[in-house]
């Protein structure tokens, strides 16, 4: 994101508007969360706050209960960028935005099973369906609002990730919490 600023005023309300280059660069959409803090200099920080993204250590005790399955490689993300993933020679897709093509599959809210050329991008710096031939998209919903991601692929053919709902669904409701 390029850096971008605006002077805005404060309403007699105390809100203050985002520029909009800021807000679709962000992703931010109406009802997104925004965490806002003051450092020390008594700067005001906003910054887009991930459900997900603070339960890591959770996040990580669902990867490795994926761990008995060979062939399998696992993400969680948020609706910006991959939080946690189970393959260590990947890691350095850590942190790397999602792709537009798994946000939108996302935001339809559907768990969705993909085959061979149906599978879409999970990120868009390399080309990560090479190779396997079964996906599995598990939008994880909190509260009503979709706010990640749980995404399966092998190499094996799979019909479905029956095995993957118990988790999922114990994912959401954690975060439901």
């Amino acid at each position: 994101m390029r850096n971008t600023s605006a002077i805005r005023r404060v309403d007699d309300l105390g809100r203050v508007v985002i520029p909009k280059e800021i807000r679709e660069s962000l992703r931010l959409i109406t009802g997104s969360a925004v965490l806002v803090s003051c450092d020390e200099h008594n700067q005001i920080i906003i910054t887009k706050y991930s459900k997900i993204k603070n339960i890591m250590d959770f996040a990580k005790m669902c990867l490795d209960s994926f761990s008995g399955f060979q062939d399998l490689t696992v993400y969680l993300c948020d609706l910006d960028k991959i939080l946690a993933m189970n393959n260590e020679g990947k890691k350095h897709i850590l942190d790397t935005p999602i792709s537009k093509q798994l946000y939108t599959s996302l935001e339809g809210r559907e768990i969705q099973v993909r085959q061979n050329e149906n599978m879409i991008h999970i990120h868009d710096t390399e080309d990560c369906k090479m190779g396997f031939c079964s996906q599995a998209i598990f939008p994880i919903i909190c509260n009503g609002d979709v706010c990640g991601g749980l995404i399966l692929i092998t190499k094996k053919f799979i019909e479905n990730f029956d095995f993957a709902k118990p988790i999922h669904r114990f994912m959401c409701d954690y975060l439901s919490d």
